[in-house]
């Protein structure tokens, strides 16, 4: 593997392990959502709150694809 392959593949599985945790976190604490960049922040309304998990869970799916194209089992 390349080493810049290599670096994809940690930024990815950092990636991946980030939003793992965000939503189990969520999941565990149920508190309200707030997303915050440093610039800003945003609380995100209890009802919409799936909308949020569900962008996440696509992102992640769409870093494990990247990963597969890296040729790493997931």
């Amino acid at each position: 593997m390349k080493i810049e392959d290599s670096e994809k593949v940690y930024n990815l599985e950092a990636g991946i392990n980030t939003i793992n945790r965000f939503i189990n976190a969520h999941n565990k604490e149920q508190k309200h959502l707030f997303i915050e960049n440093g610039v800003f922040g945003i609380y995100i309304n209890k009802e919409d709150e799936h909308e949020i998990i569900n962008a996440l869970e696509k992102i992640k799916s769409n870093m494990v694809e990247r990963l597969k194209e890296l040729g790493v089992e997931v």
